[in-house]
């Protein structure tokens, strides 16, 4: 549909129709863009809904889609500057963290411990690694 091909290997790198991307490099924003997603369970479980509400007024943009693959490819490509995992459960979770990994990005947990491996109910940030803590203090203030 948007006639890019991604692949990545972990150790290898991202590319985007077999040319090498790594756009999670220094990139200064005075609001952010975010992508937000949920998992099915959540509905409008009020600390969801909380968190969301706080990062969708502090920010220049949240998107959410019905695209979870699509947000990791923007994030990966420079075109978000962070996405918020809330207890997100999916098939493309896994792969849309190896590409942000891959294209130079950090993946950490609410409380800002590197998330790795798997976790039925994950709860984390990707965005680059010199935002990990403006984007923990969006979240810590979005729950408190």
């Amino acid at each position: 549909m948007t006639d890019r091909l991604y692949a990545a290997t972990a150790g290898e790198g991202i590319t985007c129709n077999s040319l090498p991307l790594r756009t999670l490099e220094a990139k200064p924003f005075s609001k952010a863009r975010v992508g937000w997603i949920q998992g099915h369970a959540v509905q409008n479980e009020q600390r969801a809904v909380r968190l969301r509400h706080y990062i969708d007024v502090n920010t220049k943009r949240m998107r959410r889609l019905w695209a979870p693959t699509l947000q990791w490819t923007m994030l990966a490509r420079g075109d978000l500057d962070a996405i918020i995992v809330y207890n997100s459960e999916g098939e493309d979770l896994y792969s849309g963290i190896l590409m942000v990994k891959e294209a130079g990005g950090s993946i950490i947990d609410y409380e800002g411990h590197p998330f790795s491996g798997m976790n039925k109910q994950p709860y984390f940030i990707a965005c680059r690694l010199e935002h990990q803590n403006y984007f923990m203090n969006m979240i810590k203030n979005g729950l408190a």
